[in-house]
């Protein structure tokens, strides 16, 4: 028997935590904690995580080296069908803010995360698939209590989970939606762990799996047999920003998220004062930061030559330059052989289609707004979907892991993570105090605020609403952090999306 690892999770769900924490408790390293938070997450959190949907992992590795698994998914071969496919407006209600979605056999993507799952494991794991399988598989057999997050998630999404009817005997009990303290069950999830676990990735992307979801495409959505057995997990360098004297490394080109972070940082490094953090002025110039950002974004040109600038160097930054609602979830891991890693995953909202026989919702990743700011069906053929995920590791300037760190919540992800980062490295504030402090966010005119900044005496030019939120909230994220001081490493949950710390001692 292996002595346990000593390590640090910290997730979006305890259920998820708790399977990282078997596998570190069974002498696995944090990439082993990973695997087994990633399937749990399928489980666990079944509108924010799907064996279906596709993710990134930032990682450092015990030797110094940074790496980048891209599992995201990729558009399909062909569009040819866009006249007679299935793809249809669902609005969704956000607290003050409705949201339209697009779902539809026509919005469904290659998913990534299994392949992703099975190249974690290949690379980087060293126990049984077996062992990091079976908390996942226990989940979705005996079932487990829907949390308070959870349910909302439920009802927030419900008109996107019973657009399929198969939904019935997963998400409602005698035609309700399921509501907390009830068991949620994933029986045919559980079978199909089985047969991975014997076939291995062959029989979720050549064959019964992807067969079922062609079978389903085949009149009303894209995706062929060849876009499954030709998918690919990508490994790409991490894009790296300096700021202040550390180092970040975040998910590069062809994803948007690090490029609008870098972008962000490399602005406010560029500011000659900084001011009282939530003040007045404070937020004024973090505004003035994220419109410009912003109006860059919508410039694809623009944008597109800063992306290019960085994929040349997967560098940015120094020490003397002077939307939507997001079904995606975040965990991070550091253990005490040096491992560190952020991993970002999401299902979008869900396609409203549930894979026959395995209980397993498919992404609606083509149908993501926030995705294509060119517009639905501008996506070329067979290219990893561009992503906002940014899963971050921070580092000193010595290159030695500070903090692990990321966070759901589409278009608000990388500002969501460069706030944090400001106050950390910036501002100078604990972790703790970081992860609570207030954010911003700016799109298309309005300015939605948390708790703590100071009123402003006139409405900035630009600026067609403020939404003051009373409390702190889930649309800002929740950055899940692991951080590391000297030989000790702890974690701060995000209390806006009921964050789990759990740790092996």
């Amino acid at each position: 028997m292996m002595n346990r690892t000593k390590g640090v999770v910290a997730a979006g769900h305890e259920k998820t935590a708790e399977a990282a924490q078997i596998a570190l408790e069974a002498g696995g390293n944090a990439f082993d904690a990973a695997v087994a938070a990633l399937m749990a997450s399928f489980v666990a959190e079944p509108c924010m995580s799907s064996a279906a949907g596709g993710g990134f992992m930032t990682a450092l590795t015990a030797t110094g080296k940074p790496l980048l698994f891209d599992f995201f998914c990729q558009t399909p071969q062909s569009k040819d069908k866009i006249g007679s496919i299935d793809f249809y407006p669902v609005d969704i209600h956000f607290g003050a803010v409705t949201e339209v979605f697009h779902i539809g056999k026509g919005s469904m993507a290659v998913p990534g995360n299994m392949a992703g799952v099975f190249e974690i494991h290949k690379h980087l794991g060293t126990l049984p698939l077996g062992i990091l399988v079976e908390p996942a598989m226990v989940m979705a057999k005996e079932g487990i209590p829907v949390n308070n997050f959870q349910a909302y998630d439920f009802n927030l999404l419900e008109p996107i989970i019973a657009a399929d009817p198969a939904a019935a005997s997963i998400f409602y009990r005698e035609k309700k939606i399921i509501k907390k303290g009830e068991n949620f069950f994933m029986p045919n999830f559980a079978d199909l762990l089985e047969e991975l676990l014997h076939e291995g990735r062959r029989f979720y992307y050549e064959g019964e799996v992807a067969q079922s979801i062609v079978k389903a495409s085949e009149a009303q959505g894209f995706l062929t047999m060849e876009d499954f057995t030709n998918y690919k997990v990508e490994h790409r360098a991490p894009l790296l920003i300096h700021h202040h004297g550390s180092k970040i490394f975040t998910n590069p080109p062809p994803s948007a998220g690090g490029a609008l972070m870098a972008l962000s940082l490399d602005m406010l490094g560029a500011q000659s004062t900084m001011a009282e953090h939530f003040s007045q002025k404070d937020l004024l110039g973090l505004l003035s930061i994220l419109m410009e950002v912003e109006a860059i974004r919508s410039d694809s040109s623009r944008f597109r030559q800063w992306q290019d600038s960085l994929a040349q160097g997967i560098t940015t930054g120094s020490n003397e330059r002077s939307s939507n609602y997001g079904s995606t979830t975040h965990f991070s891991i550091m253990d005490e052989h040096g491992n560190a890693l952020a991993i970002t995953t999401t299902n979008g909202q869900g396609a409203g289609f549930i894979i026959p026989g395995t209980d397993i919702m498919m992404n609606n990743m083509l149908g993501e707004g926030a995705l294509f700011p060119e517009g639905f069906h501008s996506w070329a053929p067979n290219t990893r979907v561009s992503s906002l995920m940014s899963p971050t590791i921070l580092c000193q300037e010595s290159g030695e892991p500070w903090a692990a760190l990321g966070t759901g919540g589409a278009g608000r992800i990388p500002f969501s993570i460069m706030q944090v980062l400001r106050y950390l490295i910036d501002f100078n504030l604990s972790p703790e105090q970081a992860i609570a402090a207030p954010r911003v966010y700016w799109e298309k005119g309005v300015l939605n605020v948390e708790p703590q900044y100071e009123e402003m005496t006139s409405e900035p030019p630009g600026v067609e609403a403020i939404i003051r939120w009373d409390r702190p909230d889930m649309f800002f994220g929740g950055v899940h952090t692991i951080v590391k001081d000297g030989n000790n490493i702890r974690g701060i949950p995000d209390e806006r999306r009921e964050g789990v710390v759990l740790q092996v001692e």
